[in-house]
């Protein structure tokens, strides 16, 4: 076994000086007349107090000093030990120290490493103690280690967490930053865990302040990422809050979005090409132009897509509306005078002017082709589709490729054309119908 001479000592206290003892207004190694040499142990307690340090508290360099110290021949390493745990404990002012009993166990690698020691002294601190060692052999174990969730939303409460910091002390308090202002407002005791939550969004920052028995203390910093919680259950979006029609291009289109959304885009073209699409905040509205194909009757859609951590980037929310933006035209039917005589009575009956929308000749006629509505509606076209609006549906219907009188009105009806570009455009027509 090696010998732990008084040279080695020597090493062990020169280090122990220069590494300055606790970084702490309250020194572990207290300032005193007395040193090893003129110290006497102090009366043994009738049951001993043990302070185990393993092998997986301690770096393996620590471990080494430790358990070279420990194994050494040399007598002197009890006083050695017993010196710096009375000076942690402030019994050097009486030039007293704990008698100790030292056991070495394992030894196979510096994890398996363990030592015990027995002091013999009423009044131990272990984490006095402990500290007092942990500076002899050069083992700080001042790292903080700060455990939180890195996003959260905002009004959400999560928990920070100091727990796995200096694990082998007995006795460790705990005072936090919540509001990243640089000042441990928080105490929270010795419960090492605190939780908090934010209303506005953005990055906050976090602190927490790790003391020791001694008065060492250390500080752990963390920033968390707080995005707008969902302003409704179901993700989507809506044109004018679901109005069917609208005259003007520029509206307001209302949005819901999925819990830790960062941005949405928004688009008038489904493929979402760059060219035409465009990154809005989160907010419960935003103002959009919809596409604008010209004068006429058309349906215009709104497409968006959430981004963000866990997002899927794909999903694609769709909301349509009729464009209305065709010139109004009048038709007049002409005042027809009808006079009937009768003995020594006149009567004059003028019917009343009606005006209506429409984009074919004032003539009444009995039925029209498709292709002729859809060739007002584009100049060519791949596929079409008419259909007799409701209102007009006892004044005419669809018959093949011609939509026929059933009796005179008005016969307004929706064509629809897809155009050999891909596009799709609608328009309603209206003509005078003679049954």
């Amino acid at each position: 076994m090696k010998s732990f001479s008084k040279n080695n000592l020597f090493r062990v206290a020169i280090a122990f000086a220069l590494t300055g003892g606790v970084v702490s207004t309250s020194s572990v190694a207290k300032a005193t007349s007395c040193d090893a040499s003129t110290a006497e142990m102090a009366a043994s307690s009738q049951h001993p107090t043990s302070l185990t340090i393993t092998g997986t508290q301690v770096s393996r360099a620590a471990m080494n000093t430790l358990w070279t110290l420990t194994t050494s021949d040399d007598s002197e390493k009890f006083r050695t030990l017993g010196h710096v745990i009375g000076a942690a404990h402030n019994w050097m002012g009486d030039c007293t120290y704990p008698g100790l009993g030292i056991g070495n166990g394992s030894g196979f690698d510096e994890d398996t490493k363990n030592v015990t020691l027995w002091l013999w002294r009423d009044g131990i601190s272990l984490d006095l103690a402990r500290e007092a060692v942990y500076q002899l052999i050069g083992e700080a174990e001042g790292e903080v280690l700060l455990d939180v969730q890195s996003r959260t939303l905002t009004g959400e409460s999560i928990v920070l967490s100091a727990s796995r910091t200096m694990k082998s002390y007995q006795s460790r308090s705990f005072t936090w930053d919540l509001d990243g202002d640089g000042t441990y407002e928080l105490s929270t005791g010795t419960t090492p865990t605190v939780s908090t939550s934010w209303s506005t969004a953005g990055v906050h920052a976090v602190g927490v302040k790790v003391s020791r028995p001694s008065g060492m203390s250390r500080t752990a910093l963390a920033s968390v990422e707080v995005l707008p919680a969902p302003n409704g259950n179901t993700p989507g979006i809506s044109i004018l809050n679901g109005q069917a029609r609208t005259s003007s291009r520029d509206v307001s289109v209302s949005m819901v979005w999925p819990a830790y959304a960062t941005a949405a885009l928004v688009s008038n073209d489904g493929a979402f090409s760059p060219m035409h699409t465009t990154t809005v905040e989160l907010s419960d509205s935003f103002n959009w132009s919809l596409e604008d194909a010209g004068d006429g009757v058309y349906s215009t859609a709104v497409y968006l897509r959430f981004i963000g951590a866990g997002i899927d980037p794909t999903r694609t929310y769709i909301d349509t509306i009729v464009l209305d933006r065709s010139p109004t035209t009048t038709t007049t039917i002409p005042t027809t005078t009808t006079t009937t005589t009768v003995p020594a009575t006149t009567t004059t009956t003028q019917p009343s002017n009606v005006v209506v929308q429409s984009s074919s000749s004032h003539r009444a006629v009995s039925s029209m082709s498709v292709r002729s509505l859809s060739a007002k509606v584009a100049r060519s076209s791949q596929q079409v589709t008419t259909k007799v609006l409701a209102s007009s549906r006892a004044v005419c219907r669809v018959a093949g490729g011609q939509v026929l009188a059933i009796r005179n009105g008005l016969c307004r009806v929706m064509v629809t054309v897809r155009t050999t570009n891909g596009r799709t455009v609608s328009r309603v027509l209206t003509f005078l119908a003679q049954g």
